[in-house]
């Protein structure tokens, strides 16, 4: 009998959000994890130990058949590094998050409890969200990508996503990690020049105590391979707007290569500079296939974002005629599929007409 919280996936075979790729499993060695609920289970934390107790199960079971085992969050990975050969681990019904209070806060940390935030692993970008912005005060996420349907310790372990020139991305506001490294043992990491959690927080998760630089950077973006992720402590910052700016037909010259690989921005002109904002985000895209170095005409297009302070705003329709959506890269492959080497000869004038349409200057929005 399982215990409370677990149950078999029955699935041979796994086929990951894009559908770009499925991948063949061993039958019953897929599982999937969920907060046990009932009298016997209480409160939070004792749902939260007994779902850590099942991860231990579960490596426990891997070990004595022999299998292998991945954790799957949201599933967005365009690669198979986030599978194996044995069994997924689906995770993201373990989704609880909570602020913490100033005891639950190491006396070394730099800042205070209300910058920090922590999270089960499977709680999904969007959900995190919402659940900074219904804080009061409000706070938000330090930087996220375009997407926001992965879970917290997917886009960690992958090394996504968001690109906020002093944020970086999800993995730069990480501060520590619950990670479950065997049947018997589970450790609280986190760095030893940034200590973050009180002994009375690794009490409550009655893990193991480990601060190390080296192993805290190594676990950060390490696709699955030290263990399972079970909870997340996040820096968070107040609530913000981003206010986006597009360029385009930009030369790719030694001016614009100074700004890309220095992030120095002196003698750039960026538009829409002022006071009491902060350059925040910079983006180059560049279509290969209209494209030659210090040529205007075939440049490139350029986004950057000011971060400003946070205040009630009208929400006006952006100024385009295209958008792709979550499922649009998993359909363009499955189209090429299809077509095969036939569709070589279409991409140039495919991605010439969509990046007129995705990508064009605009009004700052």
């Amino acid at each position: 009998m399982l215990p409370a919280g677990l149950e078999i996936l029955p699935i041979k075979e796994w086929t990951n959000k894009h559908e770009n790729f499925t991948h063949a499993l061993v039958e019953g060695a897929s599982f999937k994890l969920f907060n046990p609920e009932g009298n016997q289970f209480p409160t939070r934390r004792d749902r939260y130990l007994a779902s850590t107790k099942n991860f231990q199960w579960l490596i426990k079971h891997a070990k004595s058949k022999n299998i292998k085992m991945r954790a799957m969050g949201s599933g967005w990975s365009f690669t198979k590094v986030g599978v194996t050969d044995g069994g997924i681990i689906d995770t993201s019904s373990l989704n609880f998050s909570f602020p913490v209070t100033q005891d639950y806060v190491s006396p070394n940390y730099a800042n205070t409890a209300e910058d920090l935030y922590f999270l089960q692993c499977g709680s999904i970008m969007y959900e995190v969200n919402n659940r900074l912005a219904a804080k009061v005060p409000q706070r938000s996420l330090k930087a996220s990508g375009a997407s926001n349907g992965q879970t917290i310790a997917g886009a960690l372990s992958t090394g996504t996503h968001g690109a906020g020139i002093h944020a970086g991305a999800i993995p730069d506001f990480v501060t520590g990690l619950h990670i479950i490294t065997g049947d018997n043992k589970h450790i609280w990491l986190e760095k030893a020049s940034y200590p973050v959690a009180s002994q009375k927080f690794v009490d409550w998760l009655e893990a193991d105590l480990v601060r190390n630089d080296d192993w805290f950077n190594a676990a950060l973006v390490s696709f699955g391979s030290f263990g399972f992720i079970h909870g997340v402590m996040i820096e968070t910052t107040p609530l913000f707007l981003l206010e986006e700016h597009r360029l385009e037909k930009i030369p790719y010259d030694d001016t614009l290569k100074k700004v890309m690989t220095t992030l120095d921005f002196s003698g750039f002109n960026l538009p829409g500079a002022a006071t009491n904002k902060e350059l925040y985000h910079f983006e180059v895209l560049v279509n290969p296939h209209n494209f030659q170095p210090n040529d205007p005409e075939k440049g490139v297009f350029v986004k950057f974002m000011y971060k400003r302070p946070w205040t009630t705003y009208t929400k006006i329709p952006k100024n385009v005629d295209f958008a792709y959506g979550d499922d649009l890269l998993g359909v363009i492959s499955k189209v090429l599929d299809v077509l095969g080497t036939a569709s070589f000869a279409l991409i140039p004038g495919l991605v010439n007409s969509m990046f007129k349409m995705a990508y064009k200057a605009q009004p700052p929005q």
